[in-house]
């Protein structure tokens, strides 16, 4: 029975092999590699597809998400996370998250993401904390991140 035990797998390593790895994996990649990753899992296992999709959270897809969402995301991380997240990215990814902060803060906010620089992975260690806010939150069941994700793999089948 000592013997069976130890090959027992736990919490910890069934989840290495599960979405919640693949996720993590898969939030490390370019954009391209990761709309290419869903494809191909969508033709192969769409039951694990299904289970990625509803955890799966790309920073390039923050315009894609409600407006309503945003406060509850970003005004619960340290302001400092923010601006390092934003630096370098595209000027619609800043204004939506800049728009989700409250008027009185937006101004300090674009200030600081002007003067900021920040080492690219500080950079890339921030946008990992704002992405596991929205994961967060789809944990939660407060946004659907499938919805989003099949929106963000949108223009990939486009063209």
């Amino acid at each position: 029975l000592a013997e069976k035990s130890r090959t027992v797998p736990d919490a910890r390593l069934v989840d290495i092999e599960g979405p919640s790895a693949l996720v993590d994996l898969m939030g490390r990649t370019s954009s391209d590699t990761s709309r290419y990753l869903l494809g191909a899992m969508k033709s192969k296992d769409a039951r694990l597809s299904q289970e990625v999709e509803k955890r799966f959270f790309m920073f390039e897809a923050i315009p894609l998400v409600p407006d309503e969402i945003m406060p509850q995301a970003v005004r619960t991380l340290p302001s400092a996370i923010v601006i390092q997240a934003l630096q370098g990215a595209s000027p619609e990814i800043q204004r939506k998250v800049i728009m989700g902060f409250p008027e009185q803060a937006r101004t300090g906010l674009v200030t600081a993401l002007r003067a900021g620089r920040a080492e690219p992975e500080a950079v890339q260690d921030a946008r990992r904390q704002v992405v596991a806010k929205f994961q967060e939150l789809g944990r939660q069941g407060r946004i659907d991140l499938k919805q989003i994700s099949d929106a963000w793999q949108a223009p990939a089948k486009a063209s």
